[in-house]
């Protein structure tokens, strides 16, 4: 398993951990007060219950060691068990004391380190525990009533402890599953973020642009008098030079620097992205060119009279930028090459300047790249 599922798996796998901790310190509490009020003895020890999963949760933390966890939790599962064990004795099958082993299942599946077969092995072990409390209650209050009728738990009191077990049997698990795919919702959700977005700049990456613009060219073919979209596609000026005087570090901060004037300057509805090394893209619905070539206009003077300050001293950035505007009969793959062909003129005549597509011939760019 790829390092990232791993603890991806390992990190949610705990934190249900923590969660159930406090699931039973919550319901340790129910059972303390349920038993104190109709006499039992064994209150106290749930009471001992719920201090122990609160005093555990540290063990369950992101820190902790792996046999801290372990142990912890088997501290945890064995006390636990043993209190089912001696209620299930005590209130017989009636009270449903040997079914809360069941609740024990849906934790024992969302482990991500245990192979399957061992998963196979603990929730038969549960379930196996299960019958065999609830063979053995049935066989002690056989007894019980046979030897002590007067001593046996009233009809009522077991209805109310059946009650409550069922009540904990259902809320319990379902709380535990909705905990732990609610982690899976929000990590999927973190990863499909970094699926669409660049590291670096925390800008829409090339996947996210190209799928975009491709359904605005859709919906350009679907409606006939929809309004056209734009490209305008950026490029930082020598940024070779940039690297090779002050470093990949300084280079980086200039990237990030030019993204965040970028978004700072664009509308809130353009979709702005790394198109890719130091070239920028920005997709304007419902845009022609000669809107793009304003808001082109406008991205051009901030970078340039927006100096990148380092410890050193500061640095000066500009950009060379093509505008192109969608054609109807056309792909998007066409509007990115016409204003690729826009941004190499600019680059022709010299940069730091913006070039519309419209307003040059649309010739492909050479194979021998420019120098950056």
């Amino acid at each position: 398993m790829p390092d990232e599922a791993y603890e991806f798996i390992r990190q949610n796998f705990w934190t249900t951990i923590r969660g159930s901790a406090v699931v039973i310190a919550c319901i340790a509490c129910v059972y303390a007060v349920a038993l104190w009020r109709i006499g039992d003895p064994h209150w106290w020890h749930h009471g001992v219950i719920a201090l122990l999963a609160v005093a555990l949760q540290p063990c369950f933390g992101r820190q902790a060691s792996y046999r801290s966890f372990i142990a912890a939790l088997l501290l945890l599962i064995l006390t636990c068990t043993v209190s089912i064990a001696v209620l299930a004795l005590a209130y017989g099958p009636a009270a449903l004391f040997h079914a809360l082993l069941l609740a024990y299942t849906p934790v024992l599946v969302t482990s991500g380190r245990m192979p399957p077969w061992v998963k196979v092995v603990l929730v038969a072990g549960a379930c196996l525990l299960a019958l065999w409390l609830d063979a053995a209650s049935t066989a002690r209050w056989v007894q019980r009533a046979a030897t002590e009728p007067a001593q046996l738990p009233s009809a009522e009191t077991l209805q109310q402890l059946r009650d409550i077990n069922l009540l904990a049997l259902g809320l319990a698990p379902a709380v535990l599953v909705h905990h732990f795919f609610t982690l899976v919702r929000r990590q999927h959700l973190a990863m499909t973020r970094l699926a669409l977005h660049d590291p670096m700049t925390q800008l829409f990456n090339r996947r996210h642009v190209q799928a975009t613009g491709e359904a605005l060219v859709a919906r350009l073919m679907d409606r006939p008098q929809g309004g056209p979209f734009s490209v305008v596609l950026l490029d930082v000026d020598h940024f070779k030079q940039v690297n090779d005087s002050w470093g990949h570090e300084i280079g980086d901060r200039a990237l990030r620097h030019v993204a965040d004037l970028i978004s700072r300057t664009a509308r809130s509805s353009d979709v702005v992205a790394r198109w890719g090394g130091e070239e920028f893209l920005l997709l304007l619905a419902d845009t022609d060119e000669a809107h793009a070539l304003q808001l082109a206009e406008r991205l051009r003077m901030a970078i340039a009279e927006d100096t990148l300050v380092t410890q050193e001293q500061p640095v000066g950035l500009t950009v060379t930028i093509g505008v192109a505007q969608s054609l109807r009969a056309g792909s998007f793959a066409e509007v990115i090459r016409r204003a690729d062909a826009a941004l190499y003129e600019g680059k022709r005549q010299g940069r730091n300047r913006v070039v519309g597509a419209s307003a040059m011939g649309t010739q492909a760019r050479p194979v021998t790249d420019l120098a950056s």
